[in-house]
């Protein structure tokens, strides 16, 4: 008696063996749930990790001229020591990075009037005053601009009380008319007291160049004129908010973003073992 072979079961539409994907070895299947989990930290990494927020921005802009309201959040701001304080275009020498198109309405804080040359150093330019309650690590940036006359040497100072101002770093030196000098910045993280503070105020002034008992043009073939001007736009004060009264701050792991890493890293791996596996016929 000759022996039948073993039915095999067929696809009744093509008439062909029935081919079942073999189950995902154990290892695919961890790599899939590790990866999963990777995925899942990165995220709450990102979602915990502090973002700045705007205090207080001012674009300068207006409908038919120019405004020290500010454009978003709340603040002042206010000349000192200059005679003339008005609104220029935010377009000239290329333009400084408003996005806002045309002038008007593109404007731009502009200040001129500064003292006599070898007098008043850092008494002229530019002070804000801003309430950073809930904010911390606390920095300051504009776009700048200056004509050829003007002070090259700008000192930023600070103020813990709205009254007294200290000076920040070294003076900064502009050497150029244009371009714009876009996102200069002044990061007040490290500073006590700036923090959480309802009387935080800064300011911008013109200094004699370092070393020296005069001020020195922006470009070294033109002479220093009271009547040259410096010009700002895009000046915003950022932090990032800080935890509510009696609200708890639960720290995460030093090691999470390493932790992470690792993680996507083995899944790789057990996923890499998936390849190049090839269909099973059942039996």
């Amino acid at each position: 008696m000759i022996p039948m072979p073993a039915p095999v079961a067929h696809d009744a539409c093509n008439a062909r063996p029935i081919c079942r994907r073999a189950p995902p070895p154990a290892a695919a299947r961890t790599g899939s749930g590790l990866a999963a989990l990777a995925i899942a930290l990165v995220l709450m990494l990102c979602a915990a990790a502090p973002r700045a927020a705007v205090i207080a921005a001012w674009n300068f802009n207006g409908p038919l001229t120019g405004t020290l309201l500010p454009s978003s959040g709340a603040g002042r701001l206010s000349p000192i020591g200059v005679g003339t304080s008005i609104f220029a275009s935010g377009e000239v020498g290329g333009g400084s990075s408003d996005p806002v198109v045309g002038n008007p309405p593109d404007y731009a804080w502009q200040v001129s009037a500064f003292p006599q040359q070898g007098a008043g150093t850092s008494t002229a330019g530019i002070q804000g005053l801003i309430d950073t309650t809930r904010f911390g690590s606390i920095a300051v940036s504009f776009d700048f601009r200056a004509t050829a006359g003007s002070s090259r040497f700008q000192q930023f100072q600070y103020s813990l009380d709205g009254i007294s101002f200290v000076d920040w770093g070294q003076p900064v030196a502009t050497t150029v008319v244009d371009p714009w000098t876009r996102g200069r910045r002044f990061d007040l993280s490290t500073i006590d007291g700036v923090a959480g503070n309802p009387l935080f105020g800064f300011r911008v002034v013109s200094v004699f160049a370092p070393g020296t008992a005069e001020y020195q043009p922006v470009l070294a073939a033109s002479s220093y004129a009271t009547a040259s001007t410096w010009r700002f736009d895009m000046l915003a004060v950022t932090g990032e908010p800080l935890p509510l009264p009696g609200t708890a701050v639960v720290p995460l792991p030093p090691t999470g973003t390493a932790l992470a890493g690792g993680l996507l890293l083995i899944a790789a791996a057990g996923l890499r073992s998936r390849e190049g596996r090839s269909r099973v016929p059942a039996l």
